[in-house]
This record gives C-alpha cells, sequence and structure tokens, in this order.
C-alpha cells in the first residue's frame, strides 16, 4: 500500500519551512534537525544572510549525498567483484554448512561433540594460496568464513557453558597460518598482513563473547605466510608444501601479450614452458595470466587433490588463445574445468574508468565434479 504525502512545517534556523514528504513523521524532523544544525553552523561561520546559508547548506548537503552515492556505488561493485570471485568457494561452503546443520541435529551429546571435533579439525586442515594477493582481500574473506563457521560449531558444542582454564577443549582451531600468500607489491604485502591480523583480532572477540573467556591476544604473533615476490619467477612449492594445500585462489594481473614489457614477456617464456623445459611454440601470443594457470597445473599436478579458481580476462577463453593456453594445460596435466563465470564487466575505479571483461574459471586434474556454467 502507497503511504500518503503529507505536509511538514519546520523550524530550521528559526525559518519556517513547510515540507510535503511521505516519509514517517520521525525521519522528517530527524533530516530538519540535521539541517537546522548545519544551517547554523554555516551561519556562525560565515555571518551571510540566512537566505544564503540555506543556500550553501543544500549545496553542502548535495555534495554529500553525492559522495555518499558514489561510496555507495563503489562499495556494492567491490561486493559484487568479491562475492563473483569467491563463488567458486560457495559450493564448499554450503557442503561444510550443511554438514554443521546435520551434526546440530545429532541428539547424543557424546557423539555431537566428538562430530564437532572433528568439523573443527576439517577446518582447520583447509590451506589456501593467493598467488597474486594484493592486499589480501581473497584470503581475509575466506578466513572470516572459515572462522564464523567455527564459532557456529562451538556455539553448538558450549551451549550455556563457560569454558574453565583447565579444560582441554581449544575453542579456536582455525588460524591465519592456513593463509599464503604471494605479491610483488611490498606495501601491499604490508596491507595484507595488517588485514589478515584484523580480522583474526575480529574473530578472537567474536569468539571470546561466544566462550565468555578473554583472550590474550596482543603481542602480535609473527605472520610470515605473505611473501613479497614475482609470482611466476617464485617457486611455489617454497611457499607452501603441496601436500599441505587445499586451494589456489586469486586475481592475476591480465595484460594482453601485444602490451607486455620484455621482462614480462621473459617470464612467461621462462614457465609456460613443456616438460623438456621448452617454451611452447605460441608462447609468445598469450595473456601474462597464463602464466598463473601453468604455475596452478604444476601445484596441481603434486597434489591432484587441490583445486584452483582464477579471475582472467575473458580473451583466454576466445580466439588462438584457447588453443595455444588450453591445450598444453590440457594434454601436459589433464587438466579439466570444474565451473565457469561468464564474462562479466568489471569497472576500474581509476579516473581512467577502464573496462576489463573477466571470467572465473574453476580448475582440477585430479577431482572432477558435474561441470557448471554461471
Amino acid at each position: 500500500m502507497k503511504t500518503m504525502k503529507q505536509k511538514y512545517t519546520l523550524n530550521i534556523a528559526d525559518l519556517q519551512i513547510s515540507v510535503i514528504s511521505d516519509a514517517p513523521a520521525e525521519e522528517v524532523q530527524k533530516i530538519g534537525g540535521i539541517l537546522d544544525r548545519k544551517m547554523r553552523e554555516i551561519y556562525l561561520k560565515s555571518r551571510c544572510p540566512k537566505t544564503e546559508a540555506a543556500l550553501l547548506c543544500a549545496l553542502e548537503c548535495v555534495a554529500e549525498r553525492i559522495g555518499l552515492t558514489e561510496r555507495t556505488a563503489e562499495l556494492e561493485d567491490k561486493c559484487v567483484k568479491y562475492g563473483v570471485v569467491l563463488e567458486g568457494l560457495k559450493d564448499r561452503n554450503a557442503e561444510l554448512t550443511a554438514e554443521l546443520e546435520g551434526i546440530e541435529g545429532i541428539a547424543v551429546k557424546k557423539t555431537r561433540d566428538r562430530k564437532l571435533d572433528e568439523f573443527q579439525k576439517k577446518l582447520a586442515s583447509l590451506t589456501f594460496l593467493d598467488p597474486a594477493c594484493g592486499s589480501g582481500n581473497f584470503l581475509t574473506e575466506t578466513y572470516l568464513t572459515l572462522r564464523r563457521l567455527e564459532n557456529k560449531a562451538v556455539m553448538l558444542r558450549l551451549g550455556d557453558q563457560i569454558i574453565m582454564g583447565d579444560t582441554d577443549f581449544n575453542p579456536i582451531q582455525v588460524s591465519i597460518g592456513q593463509f599464503y600468500g604471494i605479491e610483488i607489491n611490498d606495501f601491499a604485502v604490508s596491507v595484507a598482513k595488517t588485514a589478515m591480523w584484523i580480522a583474526e583480532y575480529q574473530m578472537r572477540e567474536e569468539t571470546s563473547e561466544i566462550v565468555k573467556l578473554e583472550d590474550d591476544f596482543l603481542p602480535l604473533k609473527s605472520y610470515a605466510n605473505i611473501h613479497q615476490g614475482n609470482a611466476i619467477r617464485t617457486d611455489w612449492q617454497q611457499i607452501v608444501k603441496p601436500e599441505d594445500l587445499a586451494y589456489i585462489i586469486g586475481n592475476p594481473p591480465f595484460l594482453g601479450y601485444s602490451n607486455q614489457n620484455s621482462a614480462q614477456k621473459e617470464d612467461l617464456l621462462s614457465v609456460f614452458v613443456d616438460e623438456k623445459g621448452k617454451a611452447y611454440k605460441n608462447t609468445g601470443k598469450i595473456d601474462y595470466v597464463a602464466g598463473w594457470y601453468m604455475k596452478s597445473a604444476l601445484m596441481m599436478q603434486a597434489n591432484p587433490k587441490v583445486q584452483t579458481a582464477l579471475v582472467s580476462t575473458n580473451s583466454i577463453t576466445q580466439g588462438e588463445q584457447v588453443a595455444n593456453i588450453w591445450k598444453p594445460l590440457v594434454e601436459r596435466f589433464g587438466l579439466h574445468i570444474d565451473f565457469a563465470w561468464r564474462t562479466f564487466c568489471w569497472d576500474s575505479e581509476s579516473s581512467g574508468k577502464a573496462h576489463v571483461h573477466c571470467v572465473i574459471i574453476g580448475f582440477s586434474i585430479g577431482l572432477r565434479r558435474l561441470k557448471e556454467i554461471m
């Protein structure tokens, strides 16, 4: 049912102003109070006539509204990007959530507690690598997701109980030590480490509220899992052992072969090679992101249980690049695509507003699942 518009009389800086709005009366009064304070501030600062102060107030409110609209759009854009990027892990998260819900329905407490303990250990066994981690967004979001699942498991186990100091129960088993990253920019590396520490602190606070026990978080413990370096030239197996790894995720840089500098071309020639170390015939005509596909395939060859999902330019799914990139990966490693997200436009937040058309491709070697195109 549509709300009827009403007329309101507001007193703003000693001026009687009539307003017609379909908003609730308390909301109109609240906005009127904000405008009253703003007009009085402007009037006291500039000593201009009240009509001019009203105009300045209106301009300031419009500017704030535009700024908020732009910021909201920017945040919504980021939510879409990160939501889409993590889509490949959504099924796994759904499986874990369903498993936890199944455990919740177990009537026998002893059996339920044992299953919850096994569930926590499973969460703590999952290791992630983002080999182009930037400021750590993907790693942070994945860590928060696992810790929220763990906190729910802790809540199911404890109920209204309070943990005593002599208990053997460890409420926190998931750690930031399960998350590895490689990033070429030293400042971004520092930001990523800080972001992980903040996420850890945030989740420890939430756990403390559940267990009703203060957690001594400080001082910060060393976190050396995010490494600075050129990911294509770095030996990923020196960062994390393949047998310990579960997932590779990330958004590696896109750069068409015609826009690559000599160092970047050499990067690809060093990694996009056959078993004898010889560069494939058309390596000079592939996108820079292909280097991360080859490096991921090498990790999965060492441990076929590893699964990978990467954001990429859609050019790797079109034209001659399909054969140039995918044929070596399929023939050498037996790589297969598990899911794919159709082309979407990723708007840059830079002043140039460049538009990049992206896809997300989930792939693996050992584990086959029903293919999905989204």
